[in-house]
């Protein structure tokens, strides 16, 4: 079964909406409305940028580049950075969603440089100790 025999159903073939993941009831238009925002935020943040539409009780979209996704809703936008750490923006406008999460980013990654000096610090001032008996030094 392709991917269109599992998503086509009803009479006109207007549903597209899979049974065992969603089963909303969720219409092929719908499903192409959903797609071209995701390409109109992919305009609106470059080129580089790759549209995701994916179904969980309705078609929803996002946009990413890399570790980043930006999605849109009615309030505004959401921009998360999944690195090792999450770190998230939020703005009307998606780009600068974007700059706010990478700001978090960069913040996070300045603190823990401070704390990392700090304990650099104080490991250098501890007195080192001998060696214990049997190990040989370099």
């Amino acid at each position: 079964m392709t991917k269109t025999e599992k998503y086509d159903r009803g009479p006109n073939g207007d549903l597209y909406c899979s049974p065992t993941l969603c089963g909303l009831g969720c219409t092929r238009a719908h499903y192409e409305k959903v797609k071209a925002k995701a390409q109109k935020l992919c305009a609106r943040l470059g080129p580089a940028w790759k549209p995701n539409v994916h179904e969980n009780l309705g078609w929803h979209y996002s946009a990413s580049l890399g570790d980043v996704t930006v999605h849109e809703s009615k309030h505004g936008c959401t921009a998360m950075y999944n690195g090792p750490s999450q770190f998230i923006g939020d703005d009307k406008d998606p780009r600068r969603a974007v700059v706010k999460a990478y700001a978090a980013a960069e913040k996070a990654v300045a603190l823990q440089m401070a704390a990392n000096a700090v304990v650099r610090k104080a490991l250098l001032s501890v007195p080192r100790l001998p060696a214990p008996v049997g190990v040989l030094r370099a």
